[in-house]
């Protein structure tokens, strides 16, 4: 790797979640699994914790890369990091800020730009709950791929979304889509005052999925490789603003 980083964990003895599904193998099946919250266990450390976490969405700045001439609302706010989680779960490390880059034939409105977003803060970076998400979810990757042997690049984005009556919040600008990755997950952190946002799974023209992730940790999982996702806007259910914030993780095999 051409940065360090910096070692965020290493005690095997973390925190844990756990899951009363196998997401990891209705992931390697179907291509995708949906994952209530009430199928997810936390360690009493994590439950303890989770309102920290979540917390950390208030302090997201503004996506500026959506002040374009074909959108002229900061709607959107956003964090982003990047991790190596080798096959152990165990040593996650942070990479530090990087460029975010998509090719334009999978973002045809922000592909060909090296995205700079705001890298997660230090407390975020470190948190127990994000990285015991994170060895679980990876955990999930490596049981869809097959292997216990790789190790992951992670893209982590903390994303809030914003809704009015007169400028809906659009998760998915661009529509249905492929990120560019092998894997991707999306887990809800906290939903408020929030009508549509539902999730959708497509293979071509065909629709799979159609969920609504309504509860903190309700879970998709999906091939990126395989599966177009998109999420439809979000608008007030009851006057003034709707929020939606979410964890978005990209895995990608690491060199």
């Amino acid at each position: 790797m051409s940065e360090l980083g910096t070692d965020v964990a290493s005690d095997p003895h973390q925190p844990s979640i756990t899951c009363e599904l196998d997401p990891g193998i209705e992931l390697r099946q179907r291509g995708y699994a949906v994952v209530p919250s009430t199928r997810i266990r936390l360690s009493p450390e994590l439950r303890d914790g989770f309102p920290r976490f979540a917390a950390s969405w208030d302090c997201l700045q503004p996506d500026r890369y959506l002040l374009t001439d074909e959108i002229h609302a900061a709607y959107r706010l956003r964090r982003y990091g990047h991790y190596l989680v080798p096959p152990s779960g165990t040593d996650i490390r942070a990479l530090g800020n990087r460029d975010y880059y998509q090719q334009k034939s999978t973002n045809p409105l922000f592909g060909g730009v090296r995205r700079q977003f705001a890298g997660l803060t230090r407390e975020t970076q470190k948190d127990p709950f994000l990285l015991a998400l994170l060895r679980h979810a990876t955990t999930q990757i490596a049981i869809a791929s097959n292997t216990t042997a790789r190790s992951w690049l992670v893209d982590v984005h903390q994303i809030r979304i914003l809704g009015t009556a007169d400028q809906p919040g659009a998760p998915a600008p661009e529509g249905p889509h492929q990120d560019g990755l092998e894997f991707i997950s999306v887990h809800l952190i906290a939903r408020h005052n929030a009508a549509g946002g539902r999730t959708s799974l497509h293979r071509g023209a065909e629709q799979l999925a159609n969920a609504q992730l309504t509860q903190p940790l309700d879970s998709v999982y999906v091939n990126d490789a395989a599966l177009l996702h998109y999420t439809e806007p979000i608008t007030p259910a009851a006057g003034g603003t709707a929020v939606r914030d979410a964890l978005l993780l990209g895995f990608r095999t690491a060199p």
